[in-house]
């Protein structure tokens, strides 16, 4: 029987591809099988398969082991497609009709081209019960981090002293906390996968927290003479920048939202018609009026117990200056107009908003590309889309020795 070196997931299987073919495999859902043609006019079937740590596609041409596989799948999803899902069942943040759920194993000899992995005779074995309950489980390293994350976005909006920007974020985790964990921050260029969006926030958090505290002392100024307790100015609003990192991407909850149980991410017309800076907005304003909303009936309740009337304590509305700035960071967080934003960072808090999200999306996407790509030399990989660069590792002591 031909022995193959089953990977843990996708992310490590493209890792070891090499453009010497390998017996090799991995398991994966099936999230897209298409019919496609080549210039000449032939065609082929193009599947996508996806994990918890990223997506690979396979061809395969009409003599291949898997051809009668691939046109049963494609028919299976597009009559699927084609089927009304009804309210009670879609998710909340998403329109589309999901595909079944196709869960396999993928085996076969394969090597990395020019335009990605190549193989002439890869087979699928569909996963037992148990081998599918396992696989959407995620690797054991995915989770840790994805719970550490999530742990640290949670402490640090809990430590927020502004109360209504602490109140909304807290009611945001509360309420979109399932749909946050679930969605991705991008289809494809970095940290696409699900889990990913909590993992962008939390290093983005990371990274803000610390240059507001080079800023303040940078912009605000430091007097020598104070000594080491003396108090810096605090120059860039913390808890603005940190409600901004939290809710900038959060319309990513209807655009890359995956299906519940699933690593499918349908396109719906909501999405493709607002897209995520304009949905965010409008659920960041949604839930502000919320909070205040609350708050106002709480008081109110709260002042029918309170003897005399007069000691009850007042309604104060939330200030719109607050709700104002908090929607600049989301609408110009993408920092210029040819990149999407209406209006470009105006404001301190808004312009290391744009940078954070920049930074953290550019270190994952060379993260990815070291784990990806083959070596082509000592401490380099190849090029890797999106980047578009090679990646090169210092290789020497990190003690300088």
């Amino acid at each position: 029987m031909t022995q193959f070196d089953i990977s843990k997931d996708i992310n490590s299987f493209l890792a070891a591809c090499t453009p010497e073919k390998r017996r090799a495999g991995f398991r994966a859902q099936v999230t897209s099988v298409a019919v496609k043609e080549t210039k000449t006019g032939k065609t082929y079937h193009e599947a996508e398969f996806a994990d918890a740590s990223g997506t690979v596609k396979m061809k395969c041409w009409d003599n291949g082991p898997s051809a009668g596989w691939c046109a049963a799948v494609a028919e299976m999803m597009g009559r699927q497609s084609e089927r009304p899902t009804p309210n009670a069942q879609r998710p909340t943040s998403n329109e589309g009709a999901a595909s079944p759920v196709v869960c396999v194993e993928v085996t076969g000899a394969f090597s990395k081209g020019d335009f990605g992995v190549e193989s002439n005779d890869w087979v699928v074995r569909a996963l037992s019960d148990a081998e599918r309950a396992e696989f959407f489980l995620g690797s054991a390293e995915v989770r840790a981090k994805q719970a550490r994350d999530w742990r640290d976005i949670t402490e640090i909006v809990d430590s927020m002293q502004d109360r209504h920007f602490r109140v909304l974020c807290q009611a945001f985790l509360r309420h979109r906390g399932p749909e946050f964990r679930r969605a991705a921050a991008a289809r494809g260029n970095h940290h696409a996968r699900p889990g990913g969006l909590v993992e962008h926030v939390a290093g983005m958090m990371r990274a803000a927290l610390s240059l507001a505290s080079c800023y303040d002392l940078t912009l605000g100024g430091h007097d020598p003479s104070l000594g080491t307790d003396g108090m810096i100015p605090m120059v860039v609003n913390r808890d603005l920048l940190i409600a901004g990192v939290l809710l900038h991407d959060c319309g990513k909850l209807i655009e890359n939202q995956y299906v519940e149980d699933s690593f499918e991410m349908p396109f719906t017309a909501r999405a493709e018609l607002l897209g995520h800076i304009a949905i965010g907005c409008g659920l960041v304003a949604w839930h502000w009026n919320q909070c205040e909303k609350g708050e106002r009936e709480e008081i109110a309740c709260d002042g029918l117990k309170v003897q005399p009337p007069a000691a009850a304590r007042a309604f104060r509305p939330w200030p719109k200056e607050k709700l104002l700035h908090l929607r600049h960071l989301i609408l110009s967080h993408h920092g210029t107009l040819e990149w999407g934003s209406p209006v470009v960072p105006k404001t301190y808090e808004a312009t290391l908003l744009h940078f954070v999200d920049n930074i953290d999306a550019k270190m994952e996407m060379m993260r990815g590309a070291r784990e990806k790509e083959r070596e082509i030399a000592p401490g380099v990989v190849g090029k890797a889309w999106p980047i578009g660069v090679t990646v090169v590792t210092p290789k020497w002591d990190v003690t300088g020795e």
